[in-house]
């Protein structure tokens, strides 16, 4: 007996030496991403991006910040978040601090229109002192994979934290899309970062957080794709169908909605890292192409025959391959009531959808609504008053919450202004023309929003109401139409002046 625990202690020392050895080596052949010498050569390609916004169509007007990093030296572009570079505002400027603390000015080149990314440029002589270009890593991160993020974490120049990449496949956009989930601590001004593998290779970016122990990045493929558009001076290619997708749990369809069992095991022994769970139809758009041919609740199972799994960036690859071929419609195949469909949706271009121009007129936004917009309010897209300020003419006339910013935000749909319908910016532009000197008009709208009731409770009601607005013409500002102005990355100032 003693002798057969001998052997057996032996056995599982030899066992224990081999399995060490297998971990040391695998540590030695890597990067230390730990080290000192690793954290102060990927500081040389992230920047801190400093930003002040005057006018907005959503965004909260002021100082933001946030991190981005160097994709491309020879060309001068930066890439950071979209909710970083506030494509949506009038911005004065860009401030873009180096590691070595000399500060460039940049401008914006270019944002996606449902993915949270976007990219900055700057002249390239003035980042020079960056050796080179951050590598971009195109392939998925991997459960339990070790990662970094440096950026201005907690507002501080170039914080580093460590983290675990927790799910590799994750939804966790207002317009959903691809990205990955990871365990480290990330806080404000972190936006924008990148996150590092191993190898020192950009795997994704960073663009949410909870605050204390997890993030989300979008995978590094997305912006991969779009900087090479960009460098052979061309749009990159974004197409859709208007559907909204979230990766829901097999185990809740097989409970609530009789989802094939036998599919589902077949599901989860091929795709062991999405966790059992597939991609589900959330929400349509409404008026959108997808709009009464797709549900909610609708299990995606194919795309123009190619099954995605719980990749929703092979389901972004085949709609932007498609659409830039010229492809009318695409096929997708859902499982409806535990019965299969196949189902032709036409594309539309989402870069044609984006925030390129506003009016402001008695201190408050008026905004054609895009995805985003449609997507939170579940509203048709027309005309929207996203914000009014203090002192405007609108302030305490329309239901509004208060933003940080001191102005009031709003998801306000108007339909009528004093007689005159309203479906677009023309529109409202037309009807300032047309009130000349009148001082008091009606304005119809449908608000979106909360609105407090009697007895402080609030209700949330979409019935057509009626304000009335005195808004003096002499003493107030013009009205303003801001233009984008995709050449210089700037947003043109038009006054529409009431002779």
């Amino acid at each position: 007996m003693y002798s057969l625990l001998k052997k057996t202690a032996l056995i599982f020392l030899v066992c224990l030496s081999t399995q060490s050895w297998a971990i040391f080596s695998f540590f030695k052949d890597k990067k230390d991403i730990h080290s000192q010498e690793s954290y102060s050569h990927m500081q040389k390609y992230v920047v801190s991006i400093e930003i002040r916004s005057i006018e907005a169509a959503y965004t909260s007007l002021g100082t933001k910040y946030g991190t981005g990093s160097v994709v491309d030296k020879e060309n001068g572009i930066i890439v950071t978040n979209r909710h970083v570079a506030c494509p949506d505002s009038v911005v004065e400027r860009y401030d873009v601090t180096l590691f070595d603390g000399s500060v460039v000015t940049g401008r914006l080149l270019y944002s996606d229109p449902w993915h949270d990314f976007a990219f900055l440029k700057v002249d390239p002589k003035d980042i020079q002192q960056i050796p080179h270009s951050l590598p971009l890593r195109e392939e998925n991160v991997s459960l339990g994979e070790s990662v970094m993020i440096i950026g201005k974490n907690e507002n501080k120049h170039f914080s580093v934290q460590t983290g675990t990449v927790a799910s590799p496949f994750e939804i966790a956009q207002d317009l959903s899309g691809q990205t990955f989930r990871i365990s480290l601590n990330a806080q404000g001004g972190a936006s924008g970062s990148p996150v590092l593998d191993e190898k020192g290779n950009a795997a994704g970016l960073l663009f949410s957080s909870n605050g204390s122990t997890g993030a989300y990045a979008l995978p590094m493929k997305y912006i991969a794709e779009a900087l090479s558009a960009l460098k052979k001076k061309a749009t990159p290619s974004r197409f859709g169908m208007g559907i909204v997708f979230d990766l829901v749990s097999l185990n809740d369809l097989m409970r609530y909605d009789g989802f094939d069992s036998k599919k589902a095991l077949e599901y989860s022994t091929k795709y062991p890292d999405a966790f059992s769970r597939i991609l589900v139809v959330k929400s349509v758009l409404k008026n959108s192409p997808a709009y009464q041919k797709i549900q909610s609740g609708d299990v995606l199972m194919q795309i123009q025959g190619k099954e995605c799994g719980p990749s929703h960036y092979d389901v972004d690859q085949i709609m932007n391959t498609e659409g830039a071929k010229g492809s009318k419609e695409i096929q997708i195949c859902v499982i409806r009531n535990g019965k299969p469909l196949k189902i032709n949706i036409p594309l539309y271009d989402l870069q044609k959808n984006k925030i390129a121009r506003f009016i402001v007129f008695g201190k408050a936004v008026f905004v054609e609504a895009d995805d985003f917009m449609s997507q939170l309010t579940g509203s048709e897209k027309s005309v929207f008053i996203s914000k009014t300020k203090p002192g405007g003419s609108f302030f305490d006339k329309l239901p509004c919450l208060g933003d940080n910013d001191g102005t009031g935000k709003c998801l306000i749909r108007v339909s009528n202004i004093k007689g005159n319908a309203i479906k677009t910016l023309d529109d409202v532009k037309d009807a300032i023309l047309k009130l000349a000197k009148i001082s008091d008009f009606s304005i119809m709208i449908y608000n979106f929003g909360a609105e407090m009731g009697y007895d402080r409770q609030y209700f949330f009601s979409q019935h057509e109401q009626i304000k009335y607005i005195s808004h003096h013409a002499g003493i107030e500002e013009h009205a303003v139409e801001f233009i984008f102005n995709e050449k210089n990355g700037k947003w043109d100032r038009n006054e529409i002046v009431v002779k």
